[in-house]
């Protein structure tokens, strides 16, 4: 096995000791990019666009997401390519709809199409981090976070100091985005998934 260096890709993502920058988002990017223009040739109808859009952020973002904080250009770009494609039938076209994006993101049941909000989507995909951490998971990054970071603190209270990772802090900022919810149940129970 060669010997590698940092930062470099891995599975289709960048693994760096940073952030991760737009820049390292390109191949997201333009992953969703050609499997949109590679459907548009087949003149899809509008449910067919719809389920493919579904099944390319399945594929492709929910691997990213669980993995990296995504930055809000790139989650903005993917809605962009996907907006265009949704309504023109292709990636390049951009003009005014009569739906709001929003709007198209809401549940069936409330009028939407059921597509993901996909920054809403990536602090719920990271908020495994935080329940791992607040279940004391037996997981060697866990363990690693309560010698390093926590020091016998509470969690719940924890804040992050300044030089702290940055990843560091923004689990911690899911942690504040979503203790509402996990801190207001006594019991725990998985449903539907």
């Amino acid at each position: 096995m060669k010997r590698g260096s940092i930062p470099s890709r891995y599975l289709g993502g960048t693994i760096s000791h940073k952030r991760l920058g737009v820049s390292d988002c390109d191949g997201l990017v333009d992953r969703i990019t050609d499997r949109i223009r590679a459907l548009v040739a087949r003149k899809l109808s509008y449910v067919g666009r719809v389920v493919l859009i579904k099944s390319v952020y399945n594929v492709l973002h929910n691997y990213w997401a669980r993995i990296f904080i995504l930055p809000k250009t790139v989650l903005s770009k993917i809605d962009s390519v996907s907006r265009r494609f949704l309504w023109h039938g292709n990636d390049v076209r951009d003009s005014p709809t009569l739906v709001a994006w929003a709007d198209v993101c809401q549940p069936k049941k409330c009028g939407g199409l059921g597509f993901k909000d996909l920054h809403k989507w990536n602090l719920a995909a990271l908020a495994k981090y935080v329940w791992w951490v607040e279940s004391k998971a037996d997981h060697l990054w866990v363990k690693w976070i309560y010698s390093i970071y926590l020091k016998g603190r509470n969690w719940q209270f924890y804040q992050p100091s300044s030089c702290s990772s940055w990843s560091w802090r923004k689990i911690c900022y899911v942690k504040d985005q979503f203790w509402p919810l996990i801190g207001s149940c006594s019991d725990y129970a998985i449903k539907d998934g």
